[in-house]
């Protein structure tokens, strides 16, 4: 899976390693390596609401195309909650802490 490609970053730098852009068009997004993997976190607002939901993507940092995990789940009430709660989910998984969810095939 490809994502969009009109990134917005929070902090430093858009791009992951692989050249993958963030998840999302405009939105806050956060990138950052783990062992071995690229974790672009993002978070969009809900229309009309003071609301946010998590994006994540997770890639193999060495690969040469965009193909990796994307998740997506939670409600928070800043876009910098969804990216922290996604990126220790990121995290979580790439560890190998969540039941039926691996990267091992990627």
């Amino acid at each position: 899976m490809r994502a969009p490609d009109n990134p917005k970053s929070e902090g430093a730098g858009h791009l992951c390693h692989d050249g993958a852009r963030n998840p999302g068009s405009g939105m806050p997004t956060r990138c950052s390596e783990y062992r071995g993997f690229d974790i672009n976190a993002g978070a969009v607002q809900l229309t009309g609401a003071d609301r946010f939901v998590s994006t994540l993507i997770i890639t193999r940092h060495d690969s040469l195309d965009a193909a990796g995990k994307t998740f997506s789940a939670g409600y928070f009430s800043t876009a910098k909650d969804a990216m922290k709660s996604a990126t220790i989910f990121a995290r979580a998984v790439i560890d190998g802490r969540v039941a039926r969810i691996s990267v091992t095939d990627m």
